[in-house]
């Protein structure tokens, strides 16, 4: 059943119909070998069960976890930060975060850094973004996004009006790629912290980038470290 769900891209499963999520793993029964060969290919890290335990106290997860915990207990309503800090071990999991951006009405900040997450992956990021509009705080350093990654994440800033502090540091991005974040947030200067450590930007890169320092009302963290 997961499998099938999974074909396709995860934001394929999930826009088409909020509720798919919802449902399928609501009819899974629990408790049988047969639960255990069904979510091989989807498990849960224990770490990401670890972070979830120390977000929600009240509702531990069970022992041991399966996919449908993780949605419970992500899907709790006052839910409004979340460190999923090298944690997502899977597209089911990614699949699920991307589900809880689409339809969350309280998720105000997200940590996914160092889960190499990939272009492919922001890109359906990006595009849940564009719809979001609570997400003020997004950390997305040490996954690889590259060009791709980056010119999404470009793409949907110059809708998003909400995102107000970003860090796309130690991506593999190069000077066009970085600068293409730096010019989607320029106009509308809402951004008050922006991580491009590591990004190669270069002397001319850095002559742009204090152009729109100078400019900024807002911005008051800029973190350049790594870079050439």
């Amino acid at each position: 059943m997961i499998k099938a769900l999974f074909r396709g891209s995860a934001t394929d499963a999930v826009v088409s119909n909020p509720d798919v999520l919802h449902r399928i793993i609501d009819s899974i029964p629990t408790g049988t070998n047969d639960d255990a060969n069904r979510f091989r290919t989807a498990s849960v890290s224990t770490h990401f069960r670890d972070v979830l335990n120390k977000m929600d106290k009240t509702q531990p997860c069970a022992m041991p976890i399966q996919s449908f915990d993780i949605f419970r207990l992500m899907y709790k309503p006052e839910r409004r930060r979340m460190n999923l800090r090298n944690c997502i071990a899977n597209q089911f999991q990614f699949g699920l975060v991307l589900d809880w951006i689409y339809t969350s009405k309280h998720l105000t900040s997200l940590d996914l850094s160092s889960n190499r997450l990939g272009g492919d992956a922001v890109r359906e990021l990006a595009a849940a973004l564009r719809i979001n509009r609570r997400l003020t705080s997004l950390d997305l350093s040490h996954n690889s996004i590259g060009t791709v990654g980056a010119q999404a994440l470009a793409f949907m800033l110059e809708v998003n009006a909400v995102l107000t502090e970003l860090d796309v540091s130690y991506n593999h991005l190069d000077r066009e790629a970085t600068l293409g974040i730096v010019r989607a947030v320029r106009p509308r200067d809402r951004m008050t912290s922006l991580g491009l450590a590591s990004c190669r930007i270069g002397v001319s890169g850095a002559k742009e980038i204090a152009e729109y320092i100078s400019g900024s009302r807002v911005l008051t963290s800029l973190s350049l470290a790594s870079n050439e």
